[in-house]
């Protein structure tokens, strides 16, 4: 791990912080995680209370032949909390 944090100080000719080095990666992957979920919520099993004839896909949403499911709606607001505080990390860094 210091090692790595040499090397970047190196490249980047940056002072770097090894605990705000730590920090970022794990914003970083938490905010992976999210998107991951997102996208396996493409073939997962149906929500059974949204599954209809005209649903076949327990879509709890739906616009023209798209939708989303459950899941999905429930991580948007955390990719855009994660999005948000990235951002304002970058920009006060």
């Amino acid at each position: 791990y210091k090692l790595r944090i040499r090397l970047a100080d190196k490249l980047d000719h940056k002072p770097r912080d090894a605990v705000a080095c730590k920090e970022s990666a794990h914003n970083h992957t938490g905010h992976f995680e999210r998107i991951a979920r997102f996208v396996v919520e493409f073939v997962r099993q149906p929500d059974a209370q949204f599954v209809t004839d005209g649903n076949p896909l327990g879509l709890a949403w739906q616009m023209g032949g798209y939708g989303l499911t459950m899941g999905q709606i429930l991580c948007l607001p955390m990719i855009a909390i994660g999005l948000f505080f990235i951002i304002r990390a970058r920009r006060a860094a």
